[in-house]
């Protein structure tokens, strides 16, 4: 138990683990977004993916919130 804490510890204190957290809200908002997609239309054609790909975090957090407006339910 003691391992795991340090390790969380120095985790918590490297320079990279900010940039290592908002990697990952960003792939779990694409993830997200691109589950809205399909279910809306299917298969997601390739060049769709990658534009979703290089959306911001607040991009992809609209195009999420989208869905409780025209963007799923037409």
């Amino acid at each position: 138990m003691i391992r795991q804490f340090l390790s969380e510890d120095v985790m918590l204190e490297s320079v990279k683990y900010p940039d290592i957290l908002h990697k990952g809200k960003q792939l779990e908002a694409q993830n997200f977004c691109m589950s809205l997609l399909e279910e809306r239309f299917g298969n997601i054609d390739a060049s769709i993916v990658e534009q979703v790909e290089v959306l911001s975090k607040e991009q992809l957090e609209a195009l999420g919130r989208a869905k409780s407006g025209n963007f799923i339910d037409s």
